[in-house]
């Protein structure tokens, strides 16, 4: 019996330490877009607002991009359980939604204008539903698609070089 319990607990923290690798890559290709990405100057106040919406998967990864310095300004993170009111993420310059909900991500995105907010989503339907970066697991690898179709059409910019190494 103490056998199957070190067995289970190894497989439970094998788990949950490859999940948070995964996460801390995310984190840092939030940072990374934030290189490519120049928002209206009437948009920011010397900080891009980072907002993540839904569980928290994140642990500490979003730590060290708090206070960094991005060509727009410093990054400021703002976490979301959930969005009760529109205003709750007025103030955010990229929108990050955590996990595959379909239904959450639908509503999340039908509450805000996706013409002003970069929005940053992690499953295979996200684009299709207005996202404007899909990020994606393939071969163990974290992968990004954009939404080509928005492009132009945004109150920011995102920098050729970025919309080139998206699939």
């Amino acid at each position: 019996m103490r056998q199957i319990l070190f067995l289970v607990l190894v497989f439970m923290t094998s788990t949950v330490s490859a999940e948070g690798v995964v996460y801390q890559i995310k984190a840092s290709y939030i940072y990374n877009f934030l290189q490519f990405v120049q928002f209206s100057n009437n948009t920011l106040s010397g900080e891009v607002n980072v907002c993540i919406v839904g569980e928290n998967k994140f642990g500490h990864a979003l730590d060290a991009l708090e206070g960094t310095q991005t060509p727009q300004g410093k990054i400021a993170i703002s976490m979301f359980d959930k969005i009760t009111q529109p205003m709750q993420i007025a103030s955010c310059q990229v929108l990050y939604v955590v996990g595959s909900d379909i239904q959450f991500s639908q509503q999340v995105l039908d509450k805000i204008n996706t013409e002003n907010i970069l929005t940053i989503g992690e499953f295979s339907d996200f684009i299709a539903m207005g996202g404007y970066i899909e990020l994606y697991l393939e071969d163990d690898s974290i992968h990004f698609r954009v939404n080509r179709q928005l492009v132009g059409h945004t109150q920011f910019k995102v920098a050729a070089q970025l919309l080139m190494l998206g699939v």
